[in-house]
């Protein structure tokens, strides 16, 4: 699990995610933001990857992915 902030005032704080998570026994990690998540899960070896959470977080992965800059998905927020 690669936890991230989300430019959305419900977001929870990604630490509070990893320690949600650890106690399950998978890894979990704080991550800046969507794009170092991304790149964590690559180096990790990821051949997909599943964004659950949030749309604001599928968007901003979609974004990130297509080279967007995340400003085209906020609107008016």
């Amino acid at each position: 699990v690669w936890a991230v902030p989300l430019r959305s005032s419900r977001s929870l704080e990604p630490q509070r995610i990893v320690e949600e998570v650890e106690p399950t026994g998978r890894p979990a990690v704080a991550c800046a933001d969507v794009r170092h998540a991304l790149a964590l899960a690559v180096e990790a070896g990821a051949e997909r990857i599943l964004v659950a959470g949030s749309l604001f977080l599928a968007g901003e992965a979609i974004a990130v992915l297509e080279g967007r800059p995340l400003e085209e998905i906020h609107g008016a927020q």
